[in-house]
């Protein structure tokens, strides 16, 4: 039995959308940094010229392990972020 048109439309449309809300979902709890322990995440774009009708675009997403403190260890920031700027 064939498959109304207008059912494989729905389908892809639903795909999409749930594809879509589960990506924005997920960056939403990288970005907000909910289960994400530790973890450093930086992001860069290279976009070259190739022709008049074309361009290559480069993404890269680093995502850095950072070491998990030992248990009563505390950390603060290193003594050059906590001086104020000086004066010139």
């Amino acid at each position: 039995m064939p498959i109304p048109e207008w059912l494989e439309i729905t389908k892809a449309v639903t795909e999409v959308a749930a594809f879509s809300g589960a990506a924005v979902f997920f960056g939403y709890k990288a970005v907000t940094g909910y289960l994400i322990v530790n973890l450093s995440l930086s992001a860069s774009a290279e976009r070259t010229h190739v022709d008049e009708n074309w361009d290559d675009l480069a993404i890269a997403v680093t995502l850095a392990v950072l070491p998990v403190p030992k248990q009563g260890e505390q950390h603060r920031l290193p003594d050059k972020m906590l001086q104020p700027p000086s004066g010139e």
